[in-house]
């Protein structure tokens, strides 16, 4: 089995994916997205 940990280009994708996990933690639930827009009444 190879191992990757050690590629900086792994190491910079699991820095970026950590990075955009604590961004998206502070983001409303309750808010309208563009995929799910809210009805008109």
């Amino acid at each position: 089995m190879a191992r990757y940990e050690h590629l900086p280009i792994y190491k910079k994708a699991f820095e970026l994916a950590k990075y955009f996990d604590q961004i998206v933690r502070n983001f409303s639930r309750d808010r309208p997205t563009l995929s799910f827009p809210r009805r008109r009444e």
